[in-house]
């Protein structure tokens, strides 16, 4: 009887990577596409308390005809559906600025480390990110920036 408990605790810290939420899908305001994004996020690793990630983006601004794509990996450390994130990240941003309200037109890449909270449960649902990032243009200043994130965290059904 014993012996059970015992296995029984030892088990349930451990997470059957068969049946984790790996995608997710959401909308960033602000963050690492400027004003808003539509992101792709998908888990590559779960590994107890640690797990890695890779997401990337699409925003377009009509004003400046603008496309900003971020592209990240994200390690996420928590047990249960609260993260810390730490990401390493880029932003491509094209330009075609015809009505020169950015007086620039042509390609820059951003570099855009971050750190925030994530709420993701392993089983899927609702998805939350909270972070604060640094945009380190090429040729400009440093921002600090933040990015709010909601959306859904899903699995991919196989037939």
């Amino acid at each position: 009887m014993l012996l059970t408990f015992v296995q029984l605790r030892a088990q349930e810290g451990t997470i059957d990577s068969t049946k984790i939420a790996r995608s997710t899908v959401y909308v960033e305001l602000l963050g690492s596409g400027a004003l808003y994004s539509l992101n792709y996020d998908r888990l590559f690793l779960k590994k107890d308390a640690f797990g890695l990630s890779a997401r990337v983006g699409l925003s377009y601004m009509t004003q400046v005809h603008s496309f900003y794509i971020p592209v990240a990996i994200n390690g996420l450390w928590g047990k249960r559906n609260h993260h810390l994130e730490l990401s390493a990240g880029v932003t491509f941003i094209l330009i075609q600025d015809e009505n020169n309200i950015l007086k620039t037109t042509g390609t820059e890449i951003a570099y855009v480390p971050a750190i925030g909270y994530r709420f993701q449960k392993n089983d899927g649902g609702f998805f939350f990110r909270l972070v604060v990032l640094k945009f380190f243009p090429v040729e400009e200043s440093v921002v600090i920036w933040g990015g709010l994130g909601l959306g859904y965290t899903f699995k991919h059904h196989q037939a």
